[in-house]
């Protein structure tokens, strides 16, 4: 099976709803490839905590003496951390 390939993986074809624990399915997104359920865990992990960080800055904002130029590089670099992260585990195959 390649990246291209829109075969669904054995037990991933779409579920009537409401999906049951366990079936995993998403539509075919180009560049993307069927992402395993522990997959899709760990990228909600990832952006569960990636919100939390967001909150976190977002406090940051009204806190008196705060760089807001090095408070926005910051953010951004956090924000393409987490995008990296998931990329890492997502494997697109586009830009």
């Amino acid at each position: 099976m390649n990246a291209n390939d829109t075969t669904p993986v054995p037990g991933t074809e779409p579920k009537p709803f409401p999906y049951t624990i366990g079936a995993f399915w998403q539509p075919k997104i180009e560049g993307y490839r069927q992402l395993s359920e522990e997959e899709a865990l760990v990228i909600n992990e990832i952006k569960k905590i990636g919100n939390q960080i967001g909150i976190m800055c977002d406090s940051l904002r009204d806190a008196p003496g705060v760089d807001q130029r090095w408070l926005a590089m910051g953010i951004s670099s956090l924000q393409t951390g987490m995008m990296q992260l998931v990329r890492s585990i997502a494997k697109p195959t586009g830009f």
